[in-house]
């Protein structure tokens, strides 16, 4: 190489300021590339830059329609006028005149890519079209309305005789209340008069007491005298039992409030006297109630008590002084109660009159009991020598037997 001719003040402070900018780094190759070249472009006056390099890349393929529609190239112009300027010269937008625009003819075909609608096809109108004249058929009459004031008037029946003035003033009146009537109000009308017929025809039955009955031609009726007196239905015991579809293991009768000890309360309704239902008492306390079943609905008319244990053995042994009697029973019947006092003495039973009462479950409670009288047991020895023990006899409270007198419901 031959000496380099000396750097100006200028291209000494460019290079400088180069350096600076390239030692600051980093940079990637791109840029790094750029910056040496500035660097030896101003260091080495007259060296030739390196050609900048174009990475190419495959060409993009054209549709075949955009072969019909390429655009014309730009022209370069000469002057320095226009406001895009390249590497040489100037390059200016091509100028329209909208004058021109007009003159310049269609293109020969449509292309592909513009969407045309298609011809409609031709119509075909027959050349007497004017004689064709559209079918009617019979035309239907317009109801002719005629006005109020030329509304005929009623005619009169041949075989009516003419009514007199005043008679003709209401029937005229009466008509055109009627047809001023709405089509609701003309039926509320009719109901009201059909009604106020048939309450008027039941109003003159029960008054008068006949029947609208045929007359039969027949000889005279005679007179026949009732001998036997009508008689209502046969009381009889009516027996408790589980009604029919009941589930299974059903007590006709149960008790509650009874402690352990007491006896089975059917053995009440039995017929073996040595039987007798004992309820123990809880804490010393009465209110023990019995429940009775029936299999179907009875009315009840009577119902029958014998309280205590009323039986003797045969060695003498009087079970009667064994537990308390019941004094006072209240009787639930058919959604009704009713009170039964009962006598302390009564072996013999007691009778409680029911007004048949229709039910088909019954529900007595003892209300009061007392111990019977003489039951012994108060000397030291207690139920000593064959004598009750007093301090037992408070324990529970018998009943022997009890009666439910009516008839099934509906039948005699």
């Amino acid at each position: 190489m031959g000496d380099l001719p000396p750097l100006s003040a200028t291209d000494r402070a460019r290079l400088s300021a180069q350096v600076d900018d390239f030692l600051k780094g980093p940079y990637d190759d791109d840029d790094a590339t750029d910056l040496l070249d500035a660097i030896i472009a101003t260091g080495v006056p007259g060296a030739a830059r390196p050609a900048a390099r174009i990475e190419r890349s495959e060409p993009i393929p054209e549709p075949d329609w955009a072969a019909d529609h390429v655009p014309a190239p730009m022209p370069i112009q000469p002057d320095n006028s226009s406001a895009l300027f390249g590497g040489s010269g100037s390059v200016h937008l091509p100028h329209i005149n909208p004058a021109n625009r007009a003159a310049e003819p269609e293109p020969a075909e449509t292309p592909q890519w513009q969407w045309k609608s298609p011809e409609p096809p031709p119509l075909n109108v027959p050349e007497d079209v004017a004689d064709i004249a559209p079918v009617i058929d019979d035309p239907v009459p317009a109801p002719t309305i005629q006005p109020p004031s030329a509304a005929p008037a009623p005619t009169q029946r041949p075989d009516v005789p003419k009514a007199s003035g005043k008679l003709t003033r209401y029937w005229t009146k009466a008509r055109q209340w009627w047809s001023a009537l709405s089509r609701r109000g003309k039926i509320v009308v009719c109901m009201v008069a059909a009604l106020t017929l048939v309450i008027g025809q039941q109003i003159s039955h029960s008054q008068s007491g006949q029947h609208d009955s045929p007359s039969v031609d027949g000889p005279a009726p005679t007179v026949v005298t009732q001998t036997a007196e009508a008689t209502g239905p046969t009381e009889r015991e009516l027996q408790p039992g589980c009604p029919p579809g009941s589930a299974a293991g059903c007590l006709p009768v149960t008790a509650s409030s009874c402690s352990g000890g007491s006896s089975d309360p059917s053995l009440a309704f039995g017929t073996d006297p040595s039987q007798a239902w004992i309820c123990a008492r809880a804490h010393g306390i009465d209110l023990e109630q019995i429940t009775i079943l029936f299999p179907r609905p009875v009315v009840v008319t009577d119902v029958f008590v014998i309280p205590g244990y009323a039986f003797v053995e045969d060695n003498g042994l009087d079970r009667w002084l064994e537990h308390r009697i019941a004094t006072a029973i209240n009787w639930r019947i058919g959604g009704q109660q009713f009170w039964q006092d009962i006598p302390s003495n009564a072996k013999q039973g007691a009778t409680k009159k029911i007004p048949a009462v229709a039910t088909q479950i019954i529900t007595a409670t003892v209300m009061k009991s007392a111990p019977p009288p003489g039951s012994g047991g108060e000397g030291p020895f207690g139920g000593g020598l064959g004598a009750p023990d007093k301090t037992k006899v408070n324990d529970s409270i018998a009943i022997s037997r009890i009666k439910v007198l009516g008839y099934p419901a509906g039948g005699s």
